[in-house]
């Protein structure tokens, strides 16, 4: 249930006591993983506390194990699918994850990119300030404040810098980066 804040919220407040009944859209919602699910269910009936979808009524141990697996098969193949999709963008000379902040394609040269100077040095900064201790929604309160601009949308979130921020082969790979880009990959 890792990043999962709002589960383990509400696991907690089921623990602290006075819920009778935790009512879900549907048993995926909780978790796709059938160990997951199967411990939620078991934490919540060793409470006292009645597990429901809205669609299936009352989860039982039958409708939990069944749920589970239909949902766990359905992430792994979904995950399958995704990864054979992202293979043929790589085989066709693309990038498979999107814009990467503080890079861009290079005209011409299929699957190439080049730095963005500019946003390497906002790619430096967060990886300092989240070196030095601060937490991704401080970074993107810091970065909003100084009107930086983000990749995508209006504003910074704790989202948009926890994962790369916190992605030990990146900052491995970051750290090592000269303080000023040359503007080519090969640069950092």
């Amino acid at each position: 249930m890792f990043g999962r804040d709002g589960l383990l919220a509400m696991m907690e407040r089921t623990r602290a006591g006075g819920v009778d009944v935790v009512v879900v859209e549907a048993l995926d919602r909780l978790s796709r993983d059938m160990e997951d699910l199967a411990g939620i269910h078991k934490r919540l009936a060793y409470a006292g506390i009645e597990l429901r979808a809205v669609h299936d009524g009352r989860a039982d141990t039958v409708t939990v194990g069944l749920r589970g697996l239909v949902a766990q098969l359905y992430r792994e193949d979904g995950a399958k699918k995704v990864k054979r999709g992202m293979a043929g963008v790589i085989r066709d000379g693309r990038h498979a994850g999107g814009r990467a902040y503080g890079y861009r394609p290079i005209a011409g040269k299929p699957g190439e990119m080049e730095i963005i100077p500019d946003e390497a040095d906002i790619v430096r900064r967060i990886f300092a300030a989240y070196a030095a201790g601060a937490t991704p929604r401080d970074i993107a309160g810091a970065l909003n404040q100084d009107a930086v601009a983000p990749p995508r949308g209006a504003k910074w979130n704790a989202a948009t810098i926890k994962g790369p921020a916190s992605a030990p082969m990146a900052f491995c790979k970051t750290s090592s980066m000269p303080e000023k880009s040359s503007g080519t990959a090969s640069g950092w």
